[in-house]
């Protein structure tokens, strides 16, 4: 059988063009566009909220002395870049000890982390062990409290619930006999 000289394309959702490329998929249009300012606010959002964590714990301890707001601003960006980078692998490597201790270890991964942000920033100074245990959790409190306020998708500030994780329609009747 001969073909027409002509090449069949693909359907358009099908998400592969007829040069075999994925250029129909959200992954390659979001590669490809530069990110908006829609991107951009949670991230913006998380910043501001861990500097306001970060300012509440130097007011609150003794121990860490700040220059002004630009080392809190400096300190909550070095602490985001450290959270996610460097604190999945310590905490992959001290698995172990987060095992055996159930969890408490992770309290020393996160002031280790809160300590190394300190040392980084010029202006933020964080005076040893206790205060950089005790200013890790200041900030996971604050950063916690502060972060259940949200914007929602109407643009009203609301507390985060779980009530629209569950649709209706996946609720099920339980249906049974009670034994009296």
């Amino acid at each position: 059988m001969k073909l027409q000289g002509r090449r069949k394309s693909l359907p358009e959702h099908s998400g592969i063009s007829s040069f075999g490329l994925l250029s129909n998929t959200r992954i390659f249009r979001r590669a490809a566009a530069p990110y908006g300012p829609h991107e951009m606010k949670p991230f913006l959002i998380r910043w501001l909220v861990t500097t306001i964590a970060v300012a509440v714990a130097a007011k609150l301890l003794p121990g860490i002395h700040t220059e002004g707001w630009m080392p809190l601003v400096g300190m909550a960006l070095f602490l985001g870049v450290i959270n996610a980078v460097i604190r999945p692998v310590l905490l992959l490597l001290s698995l172990p000890f987060i095992i055996v201790t159930l969890g408490f270890f992770i309290l020393i991964v996160n002031t280790l982390t809160f300590w190394l942000a300190g040392g980084l920033v010029p202006g933020l100074h964080v005076a040893g062990f206790w205060n950089a245990f005790f200013g890790s959790i200041v900030v996971s409190i604050v950063s916690w409290a502060l972060s259940g306020f949200v914007r929602g998708p109407d643009g009203q500030v609301r507390i985060l619930t779980q009530e629209g994780q569950f649709r209706a329609g996946s609720e099920k009747r339980v249906e049974g006999r009670t034994i009296e």
